[in-house]
């Protein structure tokens, strides 16, 4: 099935359309529900906007698709040298809570997982993302110096 959607590429099919989308509850429930969003009548039209307007640009999906499904960064977390913040949504249909909890144990992180939410919780909740990034950077106060570049990301980026 997965393979089928890079070939098709519904994304970039219904890009043209996202403004017409957007503006519709119920479009935006063809396009988002079940996969991406757990209420998506809820979202701003904006919000779901933005998260159509990416696909127009994709050109190889099935490269993307294979980077996304076929690589796991879990065990590249330890390399993160700042302080993290794992945002999750307690629906997301395509990551479980517990893959969230895995990845706050990683990054030794606070979780926050945003009630109702599907992947898309940014789009979904912002007030509450904007709620927990800002508790979150109230907590940290000032960085003395911005940590140094590990190891591990030069060789992943170099």
């Amino acid at each position: 099935m997965l393979e089928f959607s890079f070939l098709v590429k519904p994304g970039k099919l219904i890009a043209p359309y996202r403004s017409r989308i957007a503006r519709s509850p119920a479009l935006r429930r063809l396009a988002f529900g079940g996969w991406a969003a757990q209420d998506p009548e809820t979202m701003s039209a904006g919000a779901a906007e933005g998260f159509l307007a990416g696909p127009a640009l994709h050109t190889d999906t099935a490269m993307a698709g294979r980077s996304l499904f076929g690589w796991d960064v879990r065990d590249r977390l330890d390399a993160v040298g700042c302080p993290a913040l794992v945002l999750w949504g307690s629906r997301d249909p395509q990551l479980p809570v517990a893959d969230g909890i895995d990845f706050a144990r990683r990054l030794q992180a606070p979780l926050r997982v945003i009630a109702g939410c599907g992947h898309l919780l940014i789009g979904e909740r912002p007030d509450a993302c904007l709620d927990a990034i800002e508790r979150f950077l109230d907590g940290i106060g000032e960085l003395d110096e911005l940590p140094g570049e590990p190891e591990a990301l030069r060789q992943v980026s170099g």
